[in-house]
């Protein structure tokens, strides 16, 4: 029974203290003077500061991201030859649109989205 205990009690030490969690989360939610003005903290329930949240996360992810990829080039340049490197983003080769923007052909893709084949608008056209 002794030693069930000892393991329980190594086990419940091993466990994270999240009182530290939730002292950083409350300092964020909470109004704060920086530089001489209150600034409101963050509301997590809030749509706006949800996604600006996500994409601080996602820059910071990718810039995290690139500094080890850039770790592991230095310590062995000769694993990643000029070919692999050029194909490490798909950004450059899997047409990526970073912007939000798309653009159609409607000249060939409009028929077939309003329900014609492309010869029946010359011939609806004509008659």
């Amino acid at each position: 029974m002794l030693g069930c205990n000892r393991r329980y009690l190594e086990y419940l030490s091993s466990l994270d203290d999240f009182s530290a969690g939730i002292r950083a989360l409350d300092r964020l939610t909470q109004p704060r003077p920086v530089k001489g003005r209150n600034v409101r903290g963050l509301n997590f329930f809030s749509r706006a500061e949800q996604t600006l949240l996500s994409a601080l996360l996602a820059n910071i992810v990718m810039a995290w991201n690139t500094h080890q990829l850039q770790i592991a080039i230095d310590r062995a340049p000769a694993d990643y030859p000029d070919e692999v490197l050029s194909r490490i983003a798909p950004i450059g080769y899997k047409h990526i649109n970073l912007r939000g923007i798309l653009t159609f052909d409607l000249t060939r893709l409009g028929p077939s989205l309003l329900g014609r084949q492309p010869g029946d608008t010359e011939k609806r056209a004509s008659s």
